[in-house]
C-alpha cells in the first residue's frame, strides 16, 4: 500500500480537518437534532435492546465467535440441543460443498450418533475441530474429521489452510476416518484459489438462519436457549446484511460523512486507549529506542490513530527536511508512523514522504539494493515510485489475535502499550542503522559517525 490511509493530522486534503470546533459542533447537532435526527433515532431503535455478546465487546471478536460456536457444537455441553446445531452446520456444508469435498451424505449425517464425538477449540490451531472416532466392535465404520476456519473479518493467512489440511490427513488418515474442511465465513466468502478445491465456503449466516428453523419446531427454553437467540440476534442485527438497514445507513452517511468519521476516529475502545497513552506520553517509546539502538525520536504532526516520529540525527542532515508535506512540524522526507491497521492491529512503518523526485528515488533504489542483500525487509516493491507516500518497512507491533487474546482475559490499555513498546524497540534497533546508512551515504557522503 503505498499512501498511508488514516486521516493526516494538519492535511488540507482531509474532511474534518481545519474545521474550526464551533463548526464541528454544529456538525453535531444537526446529526443528532436538526435534519440527520430523524434517521438517526431510527438507527437507534434498530439496535435497541440489552445483548449480553454486545455487551462483553464480541461483535466482531473472533476468538469469541470460536468459543461460543463450539459450545454450540459439542452435544455434551450443558444446553439442550443436543447435537442439532452439529448437524445443521454440516448439512449446510454438504448443501455447498462440489463433488467429492464432503465424503458423506445428508442421510449419512441425519442417522449418525454424535454422543462420542470431540468438538475440540485450536487444536493444532485450528479453530474448530470436530472429532467422531471410527465406531463398531472392531472400528470398521470410519470416523469423521471435520476442520473448521472461522473468519469473521480476518483474511486467510498464507499457507494455513494447506497446513490444516495435512494435519488432519496425518492425524485422521482416509483409511480409518472421512475427512471434510468447512470455510466458516459471514457470507460464504470463499478460500484462496490454491485451497477453494478443498475448502468448503459455508455463511454462517446461513447456518444461523437453518438453526432458527430448526429452533421453531421445537418447545426449547432456559438461558442456553435464550444466550443463543441473543447470539443468532447479534449475527443479524450486526454482522448479516439488510436492505432496510443499508439504505438508512447510506443515507447518514451522504448527510453527516464529516461528523461521523470524526466521532469514529475518536470513538472510545481500547485500541483508542493505547494510543490515547502513547500519544499522551511519547517519551515512553523515545526513551526506549534511544536506550536500545542509541537513536533519538521527536514527536511530529498526529493524529488519533496515528503517530509519527522523526528521528532527531536525521533532521540535522542538509537536505533532509524537504519533504512536499508542509503540514508535518520536521518537514523529514523518511519518517515512523504508527497506526491503527484496523481489527485489533497496529502497524509500524518507515514512510518516505512526497518530496524532490530525484532524491527520493535514490533513497527508495538505495534501501531496495539493502533488502536484496537481505539486510532489511519491505513491503511490496514497485517499479515507479509513487510521488506521494511509500511505506517502506514494516510489521505489526500488536497482531489480530494478541488484540483479541487481551479483550478476553481484560487486559489493560497500559499492558498493552507496554507490549507494543517491547516489539517497537527491537524492530527499530534491527532497521535504524540500515536506514541511517542509506540517508548518509546519500546525503553527506559518509556514514554515521
Amino acid at each position: 500500500m503505498d499512501a498511508p490511509m488514516t486521516m493526516i493530522a494538519g492535511s488540507p486534503t482531509e474532511g474534518a480537518e481545519g474545521l474550526s470546533n464551533t463548526h464541528m459542533a454544529t456538525l453535531f447537532e444537526d446529526l443528532l437534532l436538526g435534519a440527520g435526527a430523524d434517521d438517526f433515532r431510527q438507527l437507534e431503535n434498530w439496535f435497541g435492546g440489552f445483548c449480553p455478546f454486545e455487551a462483553v465487546g464480541m461483535v466482531r471478536q473472533e476468538i469469541r465467535h470460536g468459543h461460543f460456536l463450539t459450545f454450540l457444537m459439542d452435544p455434551n455441553r450443558p444446553h439442550p440441543f443436543h447435537d442439532y446445531f452439529l448437524k445443521v452446520l454440516l448439512l449446510e456444508a454438504i448443501a455447498k460443498s462440489a463433488a467429492d469435498q464432503f465424503p458423506l451424505s445428508p442421510l449419512d449425517i441425519h442417522f449418525l450418533d454424535f454422543s462420542d464425538v470431540l468438538v475440540r477449540r485450536e487444536k493444532a490451531n485450528i479453530d474448530i475441530l470436530v472429532e467422531l472416532p471410527p465406531a463398531g466392535p472392531d472400528g470398521e465404520k470410519r470416523g469423521l474429521a471435520v476442520a473448521i476456519e472461522l473468519k469473521i473479518d480476518a483474511q486467510e493467512s498464507g499457507h494455513q489452510l494447506a497446513k490444516y489440511k495435512q494435519y488432519v490427513a496425518t492425524e485422521y488418515p482416509e483409511s480409518d476416518w472421512n475427512q471434510a474442511f468447512v470455510f466458516l465465513t459471514l457470507d460464504a466468502t470463499p478460500a484462496s484459489d490454491e485451497n477453494e478445491s478443498d475448502w468448503i465456503a459455508v455463511s454462517l449466516a446461513d447456518v444461523v438462519k437453518a438453526f432458527d428453523k430448526k429452533l421453531d419446531g421445537l418447545d426449547l427454553s432456559g438461558p442456553a436457549t435464550e444466550f443463543y437467540r441473543a447470539y443468532a440476534e447479534m449475527v443479524r442485527r450486526r454482522l448479516m446484511k439488510d436492505e432496510e438497514l443499508a439504505r438508512l445507513a447510506k443515507r447518514i452517511w451522504a448527510k453527516h460523512k464529516t461528523a461521523l468519521e470524526t466521532l469514529n476516529e475518536y470513538r472510545p475502545d481500547l485500541q483508542g486507549e493505547v494510543f490515547e497513552i502513547l500519544a499522551d506520553n511519547p517519551n515512553m517509546l523515545v526513551d526506549a529506542v534511544a536506550q536500545k539502538s542509541g537513536y533519538r525520536l521527536a514527536p511530529d504532526t498526529s493524529s488519533a490513530r496515528m503517530l509519527r516520529f522523526s528521528v532527531s540525527e536525521w533532521t540535522e542532515i542538509d537536505g533532509f527536511c524537504e519533504s512536499h508535506a508542509e503540514w508535518t512540524l520536521s518537514k523529514s522526507l523518511l519518517m515512523l508512523e504508527m497506526s491503527d491497521w484496523g481489527s485489533g492491529k497496529i502497524g509500524l512503518s518507515f514512510v518516505l514522504f512526497p518530496g524532490e523526485a530525484d532524491t527520493r528515488s535514490q533513497i527508495y533504489n538505495s534501501i531496495l539494493d539493502r533488502a536484496k542483500a537481505g539486510k532489511i525487509q519491505i513491503g511490496r516493491k514497485t517499479a515507479v515510485l509513487a510521488a506521494q507516500f511509500k511505506r517502506l518497512s514494516s510489521m505489526h507491533v500488536q497482531t489480530r489475535l494478541e488484540y483479541e487474546a487481551a479483550m478476553d482475559r481484560e487486559a489493560s490499555a497500559a499492558e498493552l502499550v507496554q507490549s507494543v513498546i517491547g516489539k517497537a524497540e527491537k524492530f527499530l534497533s534491527r532497521n535504524l542503522p540500515v536506514y541511517d546508512e542509506v540517508l548518509r551515504s546519500l546525503l553527506t557522503g559518509h556514514d554515521r559517525g
